[in-house]
């Protein structure tokens, strides 16, 4: 069966696309949907790698520097869900090339910006920053990362320019904790409690999520 190739030459009109098909039997792949555009709102253009779980397709874009979510409940209607973009701090999705999901988890591998990124991905619609590790040579060896995996609380990453393969341990507990206030919430995932000798429990909050705790409560 020819699959035919979504794309064109350099200086031609090109459509960027996310196809599904129905491989119950393979010796007979039927098609069923897709989904195109690059910019707003699919942010397509150069798609590099998908991960599928729980009915989520999570797409990496390098040409847009962007991760995007679609609901492939229906595969044959698929759906866009949200998207998070930019290279270099805080994102560091400079040309993403690599994502692996683990529970509410997405963890991307960027090469431009030699980066291991970290999401929180329990609303897919709304895909929030976690932590990133970056750096070429020790102690990270993420130049030019191209893969990650992610199996028993361990990350896998290979890197092409370090000539590596690197682990890092999943060592925090992390949580997601809704804050309700005058009928708005916030997710705030990434908290770190640490109980004190006298019982207190403290709750260390990224940057980011610091400012829109603060801003709920100021208004």
């Amino acid at each position: 069966m020819h699959i035919p190739h979504y794309g064109g030459p350099t200086g031609k009109a090109v459509t960027f696309y996310r196809t599904t098909f129905n491989v119950t039997d393979a010796s007979n792949i039927i098609h069923m949907g897709n989904i195109s555009g690059a910019g707003s709102p699919n942010y397509l253009d150069g798609t590099e790698a998908v991960y599928v779980s729980n009915n989520v397709a999570y797409v990496l874009a390098r040409r847009e520097d962007t991760f995007t979510t679609f609901n492939v409940t229906n595969a044959s209607n698929i759906i866009h869900m949200g998207h998070i973009s930019g290279g270099g701090s805080p994102n560091y999705l400079n040309s993403p090339q690599s994502i692996s999901v683990s529970g509410n988890i997405a963890y991307i591998v960027s090469q431009n910006d030699d980066a291991l990124t970290i999401f929180d991905v329990s609303n897919p619609s709304n895909i929030v920053l976690i932590d990133a590790i970056t750096g070429e040579g020790s102690p990270n060896y993420l130049n030019y990362a191209q893969s990650v995996y992610v199996t028993n609380n361990i990350i896998y990453v290979t890197s092409l320019l370090d000539d590596a393969l690197t682990t890092f341990e999943i060592s925090e507990q992390l949580l997601t904790i809704f804050i309700r206030h005058n009928d708005e919430e916030i997710q705030i995932p990434y908290t770190f409690l640490e109980r004190h000798e006298n019982n207190n429990w403290v709750i260390d909050l990224p940057k980011n999520l610091f400012r829109r705790l603060v801003k709920l409560f100021t208004r």
